[in-house]
């Protein structure tokens, strides 16, 4: 069930970016970038069993933002690319600053929610400083390894491919490094690491259709 449910997601995912792409252009990129990263921060906290392995949701959403910013770095280049990444970091920042003063507001005697909006959004410390280091480590790495694979081999497949795997990659190592070790086992740690990057890689084989789409789309 749960194998099915992640497939589905990251076809949905996959086409949703192309329609956004197509009917709202470049701000469409954005908008999923955005969307995505709020998204998986909120899915992350739920640890699933996929195919055996344990990790967490929200990976499939993470990752298309490698997507994203290799399709902005491609169509409109590494300066906007790196833009996105920063503005994309600032709102991922703000959201969670915003929701940790909201969880400190005292809940009405009639409130039915605050204990479940402190049991999500009550960030672990590690965990936010991990991410957000993590992701603008990662994105910069993906950015300018797919500039310089694009001059060498000019082939999207090869480009989007490897940065997209390599920076991810980088990511995982940093983001758990920074969050859970010492936390987990060092085999539970290896597990979740092996796992994280077996999905992340599969999400970037199911991507490479999608950068082909993007490419071939005109829009401003």
């Amino acid at each position: 069930m749960n194998e099915l449910l992640w497939i589905s997601i990251l076809l949905i995912s996959l086409v949703g970016i192309i329609v956004f792409y197509k009917v709202f252009g470049k701000m469409g990129l954005y908008t999923w970038v955005i969307m995505a990263l709020i998204v998986a921060n909120i899915q992350a906290v739920k640890t699933i069993s996929l195919f055996g392995m344990q990790t967490n949701l929200g990976i499939i959403l993470y990752s298309t933002s490698f997507l994203i910013i290799n399709i902005i770095n491609e169509k409109y280049g590494k300066k906007t690319a790196k833009n996105i990444v920063l503005l994309t970091l600032c709102i991922q920042i703000m959201f969670i600053l915003l929701m940790q003063l909201g969880i400190l507001f005292k809940p009405s005697v009639i409130d039915m929610t605050n204990e479940n909006l402190k049991l999500i959004f009550n960030f672990n410390i590690r965990i936010f400083i991990g991410s957000t280091i993590a992701y603008f480590i990662s994105q910069l790495c993906n950015i300018n390894l797919y500039q310089l694979l694009k001059l060498k081999y000019n082939k999207l497949w090869i480009s989007n491919g490897i940065s997209a795997t390599i920076s991810q990659l980088l990511d995982t190592f940093i983001f758990m490094s920074i969050a859970f070790l010492n936390v987990y086992s060092f085999d539970l740690f290896i597990k979740m690491f092996i796992a994280r990057i077996i999905l992340k890689i599969i999400v970037v084989i199911f991507s490479t259709p999608a950068i082909y789409i993007a490419n071939k789309i005109e829009n401003e």
